[in-house]
């Protein structure tokens, strides 16, 4: 189903390529701690319905936004490409107005949606709010020192 609004056109994923551009976009982002292998496996190891975004004014594709059915719930992710966001147009929002029509379309069939990201992806953080997105449960994490 294309979802689309005045701003971005989101359209299914047809091919396996599609994939490849969603780990191509996952493993350019910053704050991606997976390696490419993790990261194939990762996208595949749960149902997924997954979107091709497009800014519509100029047709160009500039990231992806999908939905997982894990274990717990539905979850919502995206990754865009920000640079070339940043060329077409960094003030239009396309990541609010992508969650938007996603979340709109997952409660038709969820009552529950969560989303996870990277503490320090504060951009993230802040485009989950808006979207109205609430703290739930804070997951820290730690990690053994090499050689003990």
């Amino acid at each position: 189903m294309i979802l689309e609004d005045d701003v971005v056109r989101l359209e299914p994923f047809k091919t396996k390529d599609d994939y490849k551009y969603l780990v191509d976009l996952a493993m350019k982002c910053k704050y991606t701690r997976l390696t490419r292998d993790e990261a194939e496996v990762a996208v595949l190891k749960y149902p997924i319905m997954a979107w091709n975004g497009h800014e519509k004014k100029t047709n160009k594709k500039i990231g992806v936004i999908y939905i997982t059915k894990a274990p717990i719930s539905w979850m919502l992710d995206a990754y865009r490409d920000d640079k070339l966001v940043k060329e077409i147009d960094n003030t239009a929002d396309y990541s609010f107005h992508a969650g938007k029509l996603v979340c709109d379309y997952a409660f038709k069939f969820t009552k529950t949606l969560v989303t996870c990201h990277a503490f320090d992806n504060r951009a993230a953080t802040i485009v989950c709010k808006r979207l109205g997105f609430k703290e739930d449960f804070i997951m820290l994490k730690k990690e053994r020192k090499d050689g003990t």
